[in-house]
């Protein structure tokens, strides 16, 4: 803060301040999202939401980075949760915020050995694919939903599937609605 509160103007005030309303606009209803899709209540997505950039305008190094929550982190803190040795905990927002305070330590700990020149080795067709996968997985995840079906738990057991869609019958008015 010290480097640019000497130049802040009015004017970048003025801007900062529409700035940050478009991305509370944005940054709110996508929370809350990825909150429902981490299998989080929804009032932890606000959280997410709002936390993160405030602190990082404090304590951040740049004025461009965006910062807030990501589909990527949601889907892995899903799997996470669902681990049967977490879920058998029984209390999924004490194990999402332990899962958070490690992986702040961790993220500290690479920062302070500066390991972050480690990204640079990781391909663009890499990262592509990356995200491209998580989408299709976000969109998958949420057909279910869509269908007014119940979300299955079947991880990755092809049996389970085959039983689950056996089970089910779908409303032909749902699947005209969605086409």
């Amino acid at each position: 803060i010290s480097d640019w509160l000497t130049t802040y103007s009015v004017q970048d005030f003025r801007d900062d301040l529409f700035a940050g309303i478009i991305t509370a606009i944005l940054l709110v209803p996508q929370g809350i999202a990825y909150a429902i899709l981490a299998g989080l209540p929804p009032q932890l997505g606000l959280y997410a939401s709002i936390l993160p950039p405030v602190l990082y305008a404090l304590l951040g190094t740049s004025r461009t980075l965006s910062v807030g929550p990501v589909s990527i982190a949601a889907i892995m803190i899903a799997v996470a949760l669902t681990a049967p040795e977490v879920s058998a905990l029984g209390n999924p927002v004490q194990s999402a915020l332990i899962l958070s305070a490690e992986s702040g330590v961790i993220l500290l700990l690479m920062a302070l050995m500066r390991m972050g020149g480690l990204v640079n080795f990781i391909s663009h067709p890499v990262l592509a694919g990356f995200t491209s996968g998580a989408a299709l997985l976000i969109m998958a995840s949420q057909i279910p939903q869509l269908a007014g079906m119940k979300t299955p738990s079947c991880g990755i057991d092809a049996a389970c599937y085959s039983e689950y869609f056996s089970g089910v019958t779908i409303n032909a008015t749902v699947l005209i609605s969605i086409s």
